[in-house]
């Protein structure tokens, strides 16, 4: 954990980004909590000149596989404290680290390191574990081994449970999958997050799935059927539908323009941005991994050995941003929706994160007149100094 300690502190003079609009203000922090927002606040013990500077809700990060060489598949407990604090560099303060299916013991492994993980790390916290498979279509895997891809099997689910104890579980699944569909009203009863993904499925059975309790829709436009005029598919699902639609706002996974239509399809409220970042997030080009396989990063991009298949990302939050707020022209506290309060609704959290007021987790990030980070905060927990670098 960091050494600052938590002092009664207070933000001073910065843009707040608000549910309402972006004003300037002071925000004072206590007990963990934003305990004020106005216009001007005395009687905090720390200080923090944030004249030049723009105050957001901390990111959160649903669909992220690790960046700084980790890979939630296989990270120790410093391994992840690392990566924790890669997150909070770039604004980020909350995560669910996500595994790639693999032979079971050592996918439920990864699920018990997570679960230890949570509440031990110094940067952004670790707010559950993302499951991507098994049950996934294998024409439609990606980057996800074809071996380890099955039918749906309450069994094997309930064995993820135990594994992650009081870890909030997301697991991934394709609707068409033989078991996934009888397998829904299981899975949801016991509080897991279904996204579908991974997948050929039919617009009915996608959208059976989602009346059964699936809550949104896994990096919308890749590992999926393309929409047509006469079978609109799992993608036509997506944009009707009221589920949450994850996308990857890096210009690799989606033109531009495709982030504009789902823009217009799904509103602001119903997307979710994610990073799918892999372990090269952070680092230059070069040979990497994704759980057991090889992956090749070449100016950003990451694939598999084969030239074609993308597998992940090398995407930040931060990054995303950025380019969401270019690609649809829309001002921070609007762009910054799909990274903040839309996560925090789909995690249950809204009550205590994704936004800023009075009451909430002071969970903050500071950025630059270029959004780069300058503090982030979490809890109050003082997690990135950029200065302190």
């Amino acid at each position: 954990m960091p050494a600052y300690p938590i002092t009664p502190t207070v933000i001073r003079s910065a843009a707040v980004v608000l549910p309402e609009g972006i004003r300037r203000l002071d925000i004072g922090m206590r007990h963990g909590k934003i305990e004020r927002i106005a216009e001007t606040l005395d009687g905090y013990e720390t200080v923090i000149d944030a004249s030049d500077c723009t105050v957001i809700p901390g990111m959160i990060d649903v669909h992220m596989h690790g960046a700084m060489r980790v890979d939630a598949n296989t990270a120790t407990a410093e391994e992840f404290d690392t990566l924790s604090s890669f997150l909070a560099s770039e604004g980020v303060t909350g995560f669910l680290p996500t595994i790639v299916c693999a032979a079971e013991p050592k996918t439920l492994d990864a699920i018990r390191r997570i679960s230890e993980a949570c509440g031990n790390v110094g940067g952004a916290d670790i707010l559950g574990c993302h499951i991507e498979g098994p049950f996934l279509n294998p024409d439609y895997r990606g980057a996800i081994p074809r071996r380890y891809l099955q039918a749906g099997d309450a069994a094997l689910v309930a064995r993820f449970l135990a594994a992650a104890g009081s870890c909030k579980l997301r697991m991934t699944a394709a609707p068409e999958v033989q078991g996934v569909e009888a397998l829904m009203h299981y899975i949801v009863s016991q509080g897991i997050l279904v996204g579908l993904g991974h997948s050929g499925a039919s617009y009915e059975q996608a959208m059976n799935c989602i009346h059964l309790g699936a809550d949104s829709f896994v990096h919308v436009m890749n590992a999926m059927t393309p929409l047509d005029r006469h079978e609109p598919g799992i993608l036509g699902a997506a944009l009707e539908s009221d589920a949450y639609a994850e996308f990857i706002c890096d210009g690799l996974h989606l033109h531009p323009a495709n982030v504009r239509l789902l823009l217009k399809a799904k509103g602001l409220d119903k997307l979710l941005a994610v990073s799918d970042s892999i372990m090269a997030a952070g680092l230059g080009d070069g040979v990497f991994t994704l759980g057991a396989g090889k992956v090749l990063v070449k100016d950003g991009d990451a694939k598999l050995p084969d030239g074609r298949t993308r597998a992940g990302s090398t995407l930040t939050l931060r990054k995303a941003l950025l380019n969401f707020m270019n690609y649809t022209g829309l001002q921070i506290d609007k762009a910054i929706l799909p990274m903040t309060r839309n996560p925090a609704k789909l995690l249950g959290l809204d009550k205590q994160k994704g936004r800023i007021a009075e009451g909430m987790d002071a969970d903050l990030a500071v950025m630059d007149a270029h959004m780069n980070t300058v503090y982030t905060f979490v809890g109050q927990r003082l997690t990135y100094r950029r200065d302190a670098m």
